[in-house]
C-alpha cells in the first residue's frame, strides 16, 4: 500500500520537463541532502510528538508501533497504514517536493532514511559506525523512546537530535550510556 501510494505521489507531482532535466551537480546534491535531512526531521518530530500527546492518535494509530518494547531493525517500520502515510510517504514526499529534488536525488535521499530509521531499532550503537559518526540519533537514543518513561522523550528521527534539544524532550539515562560505553570496548 505504501509504496502504490508513493508511486502515485511521483507520478502526480512529476514536472512536465523530467525527461530533459539534468541531473544536479555533487554539490548540490549534499547541500540538498542536508537540507531535506533538517526538513524530514523537523516534519517528523512535530508529527510523532502529536501522536504521543494526543491521546486518540497515539490509542488508535501510534501505539502500534509501541508494540515492540524492544525495537529490532525489521520493526522500524511496523507502523499503523495512517502512520505510515503521515510520517514516511507525506515526510519524504513533502521534502522532495518542497526541495525540488531530481528523482535520484530523492532516491538517495529515500535509501539514507530507510537505513537511518533501520539502523535506529536495531538494538546497537557503536561508537565506530558510520551512521552514529555522522548522526546523534541512534539506538541508543531510540531505545529510550521505546522504554516506560521515555515515550515522553527522544521525539526526534531519524537524523538529528536538534529538535528534542531544543524543545526539552531529550532523555538519555546515564545507566544506558554507560552500558554502552562498555559494549564499544568488547
Amino acid at each position: 500500500m505504501q509504496m502504490l501510494t508513493a508511486l502515485v505521489v511521483a507520478v502526480a507531482t512529476r514536472p512536465g520537463d523530467m525527461a530533459n532535466r539534468k541531473m544536479e551537480s555533487p554539490t548540490f546534491i549534499l547541500l540538498k541532502l542536508g537540507a531535506a535531512m533538517f526538513l524530514l526531521d523537523t516534519y517528523e518530530y512535530w508529527v510523532h510528538r502529536l501522536m504521543h500527546e494526543n491521546r486518540f492518535l497515539y490509542r488508535h494509530v501510534h501505539s502500534v508501533h509501541h508494540e515492540m518494547t524492544v525495537p529490532f531493525a525489521f520493526g522500524a517500520l511496523y507502523n499503523h497504514p495512517f502512520e505510515s502515510f503521515a510520517m514516511d510517504i507525506v515526510g519524504g514526499g513533502l521534502t522532495t517536493i518542497i526541495l525540488d529534488m531530481h528523482p535520484w536525488t530523492a532516491t538517495i535521499f529515500y535509501c539514507i532514511a530507510t537505513m537511518k530509521t533501520v539502523d535506529d531499532h536495531c538494538g546497537y550503537a557503536f561508537k565506530w559506525h558510520p551512521m552514529h559518526i555522522l548522526f546523534p540519533n541512534n539506538a541508543i537514543f531510540h531505545d529510550v523512546h521505546h522504554w516506560g518513561k521515555g515515550i515522553k522523550y527522544n521525539y526526534s528521527q531519524p537524523f538529528f537530535t536538534w529538535w528534542d534539544t531544543w524543545m526539552g524532550t531529550e532523555f538519555i539515562p546515564p545507566k544506558k550510556i554507560s552500558e554502552v560505553k562498555q559494549q564499544d570496548n568488547i
